[in-house]
């Protein structure tokens, strides 16, 4: 792996919503466009800071491959699919690379507080 692939300014979206609660696409795309124009290494999708728990599984899958769409490989995309039970981790992260993401973004089980082998065995699981 190219580690120096992976330095530089990465951007965490929000997910933007239309006033019905869809996501808006068409903001998404601009959003995309302002940061890759910015000048990112790269832009994260479905973190925290883009209402990961508030968003299905179909819109976390449309998401991702809307934001691979949109960037056309000018920048990074890395993909969100943590969560705080390890198989369902799991099942975020095989929907993910479905859109071939470049990266994903796995945290800590976050409210389970893990013992230090709990960590080790949730991220060798996933891996």
């Amino acid at each position: 792996m190219d580690k120096q692939k992976y330095t530089g300014v990465w951007t965490a979206l929000i997910t933007p919503f239309t006033d019905d609660n869809k996501i808006d696409y068409i903001a998404l795309k601009k959003i995309i466009e302002h940061q890759i124009e910015g000048g990112v290494t790269g832009i994260l999708v479905i973190g925290t800071t883009g209402e990961s728990p508030s968003l299905s599984s179909t819109e976390c899958c449309e998401l991702i491959s809307k934001a691979k769409e949109y960037i056309k490989g000018r920048c990074l995309l890395m993909a969100g699919c943590g969560t705080n039970c390890t198989e369902n981790t799991l099942k975020k992260t095989a929907a993910a690379c479905n859109s071939q993401p470049d990266c994903l973004l796995v945290v800590n089980p976050y409210y389970n507080k893990p013992t230090q082998k709990g960590l080790y065995l949730h991220f060798k699981t996933v891996a």
